[in-house]
């Protein structure tokens, strides 16, 4: 009577052991895809980015890109247009 009872307990045991492998497999592969999405989108924002030369005043010491007027409202500003 107890031979069929712990073919029955030993097969729930390896079902439940299966079925919590099978979570930990998925949980892992989810976790390593949102890994992969992350830096991904990572690679791509910096992939975008311009970067702009900035030059210095002379008068006021203050930095700005090389293509645009410098916003220091000096008179006696150099770079001033």
């Amino acid at each position: 009577m107890f031979g069929g009872l712990g073919k029955f307990i030993l097969i729930g045991l390896a079902v439940g052991a299966i079925w919590y492998g099978f979570k930990l497999f998925q949980r892992r592969s989810s976790v390593l895809g949102a890994r992969k999405n992350d830096t991904s989108k990572h690679e791509s924002s910096e992939q975008r980015e311009v970067v702009e030369e900035m030059q210095e005043c002379s008068v006021c010491q203050a930095y700005f890109a090389t293509g645009q007027a410098p916003t220091c409202n000096r008179a006696n500003c150099p770079n001033k247009s």
